[in-house]
């Protein structure tokens, strides 16, 4: 992942799975409703060599990391967001367990939201 310095980041798959949570992602947050899809980073576009271009957001892992946060926040800030890794599991089989990492949620204009959900129950594999 990269950022292209206008507000956004690309994402490019090293590998099968790459291509495949990429895949998932795009898929995930076209066919997402609202409310929950205003909980999901924005995605803009999926190139065809599977490249997923999405909206800026601050991992909150990096702001526990770097003291902005403290890790009591951390968690209540992803264990308010239950019901989206509630609905992500069962609608879209999103791996729950993935979604209780600080690494997968971001703040884009304080607004926490969900930076990576492409990862589906059974794609640990490769």
């Amino acid at each position: 992942m990269y950022r292209t310095g206008e507000g956004l980041v690309r994402k490019v798959p090293k590998n099968q799975r790459g291509i495949k949570e990429n895949r998932n992602e795009y898929r995930i947050y076209k066919d997402c409703p609202e409310p929950f899809k205003s909980a999901l980073c924005p995605v803009i576009s999926l190139s065809e060599d599977d490249i997923l271009e999405m909206r800026e957001a601050i991992p909150l892992a990096t702001l526990y990391q770097n003291g902005s946060i403290e890790f009591d926040e951390l968690e209540r800030l992803i264990r308010e967001k239950s019901e989206v890794t509630n609905y992500l599991s069962t609608h879209y089989a999103v791996d729950s367990k993935e979604l209780e990492f600080g690494a997968n949620w971001g703040l884009i204009r304080e607004q926490v939201v969900c930076i990576d959900y492409g990862c589906l129950v059974g794609d640990h594999d490769g």
